[in-house]
């Protein structure tokens, strides 16, 4: 069965602060999901904000974290206090219920950037060989096979993201070899897609990746 995991990240990837937990620290999530679950996950997602928010067909509110916190943008109609909350407790029931899974990985940039022995300096594409690695070896322990897509971020960012996925294809990585990379991920190239596109699966990543972060930050 096939699968897709979508990534978001949590944190600044560019600059490091000892003190500042959203600067020291960049939290990499991808949320899984196999095709029927995610088309299902689709529809309630769309439900959900037809019930919750100010609908429209032709430019249907995207769930973005910062977004929801401020009650900015379609989501101001969360400042009267009663629809926040069923708003609330609807995102929960919805993610509870959801067929998923998650992969999260989280570095601290500040030790990252002393560890001179790692060949890959950006903490961003760090993370995204650790990821790799975590979903195709989970997908190879179940004989399926997936894809990834993230969030794009810019023309420079996305073709450097693009390249450093296209190298652990080619040739793996220290712990998952080019041959396990290439039975399990059905594409060579990393698919990017922006945020207004509407994709279900990449704002269930926007809105877990914080508190999945702080999560592993606490264990």
């Amino acid at each position: 069965m096939a699968s897709r995991l979508y990534i978001d990240e949590s944190g600044d990837h560019r600059s490091s602060h000892e003190m500042d937990i959203g600067k020291r620290y960049l939290g990499v999530v991808g949320v899984c999901f196999h095709q029927e679950s995610g088309e299902k996950f689709r529809k309630d997602l769309e439900d959900f904000k037809r019930e919750h928010l100010d609908y429209d067909e032709d430019d249907p509110p995207i769930l973005h974290r910062e977004d929801i916190v401020s009650r900015s943008g379609p989501f101001h109609v969360l400042r009267d206090e009663e629809r926040r909350i069923k708003f609330d407790c609807g995102l929960l029931e919805l993610i509870r219920k959801s067929d998923f899974y998650t992969i999260a990985v989280v570095i601290d940039k500040l030790q990252h950037g002393k560890k001179s022995y790692r060949h890959l300096v950006h903490p961003y594409h760090y993370c995204l060989h650790a990821m790799i690695e975590r979903y195709c070896g989970r997908l190879n322990l179940s004989g399926a096979v997936g894809d990834m897509m993230a969030e794009s971020r810019g023309g420079v960012e996305d073709a450097a993201l693009k390249r450093a996925y296209e190298e652990v294809w080619q040739t793996g990585t220290s712990y998952c070899d080019h041959k396990k990379c290439q039975k399990t991920l059905t594409s060579k190239k990393l698919k990017l897609k922006p945020k207004g596109a509407n994709i279900a699966g990449l704002q269930l990543a926007d809105i877990v990746a914080h508190p999945l972060t702080r999560d592993v930050l606490q264990a």
